[in-house]
């Protein structure tokens, strides 16, 4: 690399950012830890300390959607709060003990904990820090099965992506937003948003094709469109979805296709699909989301 041979810190620190980000589009989460970690040792050495910190605690979010369990990202979200000395890498920390936290079902510590990321986002002011505040905890609620508020609260994440013009984190809001309105039943608003996602989307974004693609089959089954369309959307998602670390939005994906399974009348598939879904759900220790779709069965 080439600022490695002339030894500048900043210049690797921002490589490093750049590959954290290709590293996000192939949902690659060990990579995207590592390289925020290297980002932000050499922006150490750099003498940039507070975005440092944003790099550190911007790989608690990626956690979040990955394999690392509830109760050992809460302590982890819970030890950055109290020593990040600006308020990003706090806001970052906030954010993540909060999904913990709900997806644990422990709503005390999930309130106070939105309280201080709301407390931050209100001093920083910022339509990225509001969007980020929405958008996890829309996503949290969307994982644990609570479709009404996860539809509120993303549909204010999308509005704020739409009016900043940053279509690459709209489409995967989007995406999350079409999951929400199909669980609540709308399955109007439901297509729109997926046909958003779908136009707005990278064909390189894995998370956003597999998500949208998932919401396609299920309002495609809703909607009586013939059984190979559907199981065809179905395909198209589950091939792109395995390799992927994306613990959280595999689940999501096989509770979509387990609905549309059973929208054709096949329960075998349905299921299975669903079994899926709550198998991942325990192994991150998403216990209310698991007792959601263990309702199903």
């Amino acid at each position: 690399m080439v600022f490695d041979r002339l030894g500048d810190e900043l210049g690797l620190g921002l490589a490093h950012i750049c590959l954290k980000e290709v590293a996000s589009m192939s949902g690659r989460l060990a990579m995207m830890a590592t390289e925020s970690q290297l980002a932000a040792d050499h922006l150490i050495r750099a003498g940039r300390n507070r975005l440092a910190q944003m790099y550190t605690s911007g790989t608690l979010l990626v956690m979040v959607v990955g394999e690392h369990p509830a109760s050992q990202g809460l302590v982890q979200g819970q030890r950055v709060a109290a020593t990040a000395d600006a308020r990003v890498p706090r806001l970052n920390a906030w954010i993540a003990v909060a999904f913990y936290a709900a997806l644990l079902g422990n709503i005390e510590e999930e309130r106070r904990s939105r309280e201080h990321a709301e407390q931050l986002e209100a001093e920083l002011r910022t339509s990225d820090a509001a969007a980020t505040l929405t958008g996890y905890v829309g996503f949290a609620a969307l994982v644990c099965g609570k479709a009404a508020e996860a539809a509120g609260l993303l549909a204010r994440t999308c509005a704020v992506r739409q009016a900043t013009g940053d279509v690459a984190i709209l489409s995967t809001d989007a995406a999350h937003y079409a999951h929400a309105l199909l669980l609540s039943g709308d399955h109007d608003k439901g297509r729109q948003q997926v046909n958003l996602a779908l136009e707005v989307g990278s064909t390189d974004d894995v998370l956003t094709q597999v998500l949208a693609r998932s919401a396609l089959a299920w309002v495609a089954a809703a909607e009586g469109e013939d059984r190979a369309t559907v199981r065809r959307h179905m395909a198209d998602a589950l091939a792109a979805l395995e390799p992927t670390e994306l613990v959280m939005d595999r689940a999501l994906v096989h509770a979509a296709c387990a609905e549309a399974a059973g929208l054709l009348g096949d329960g075998t598939t349905a299921r299975h699909h669903r079994r899926c879904a709550i198998d991942l759900y325990d192994a991150k220790e998403n216990v209310v989301g698991a007792a959601f779709q263990r309702g199903f069965l």
